[in-house]
């Protein structure tokens, strides 16, 4: 008779123990359900304001690249008109001289001429 009241009570606690499992299990899916939504809302988050920041560079990036773009068309713009100048100025020529060279060396000798003065290797009339 000991055997006959044990297995009952056997099942009843086994039954007790599977109930218990299945609860705690169905509490993990809870809390990993429960996980799934935080991150979930945290990646929506991130999301958000990584395409502000995406929004915030692209437009800084346009600026800058708009600025560069003027500079350009103004270096472009004062090497061009650099380049007439200086073509102008080399058609009509240094005063008498009409050769770069020649004047050029002519300004070299002038300004050695007067170091010299002023440092008193030569004085004038010497």
């Amino acid at each position: 008779m000991v055997a006959c009241r044990s297995a009952p009570l056997a099942a009843v606690e086994r039954e007790r123990e599977c109930k218990e499992a299945l609860l705690q299990q169905k509490r993990r899916i809870t809390r990993q359900w429960e996980a799934l939504s935080r991150l979930r809302k945290r990646h929506a988050a991130a999301e958000a304001r990584a395409g502000v920041e995406n929004a915030r560079l692209s437009d800084e990036y346009r600026h800058v690249t708009a600025a560069f773009n003027h500079l350009q068309s103004k270096f472009r713009h004062f090497k061009a008109a650099d380049l007439a100048r200086f073509e102008r100025v080399r058609q009509q020529g240094c005063g008498a001289e009409t050769d770069f060279g020649a004047a050029t060396e002519k300004q070299q000798k002038g300004g050695k001429t007067a170091m010299d003065f002023v440092c008193g290797c030569v004085g004038p009339g010497l």
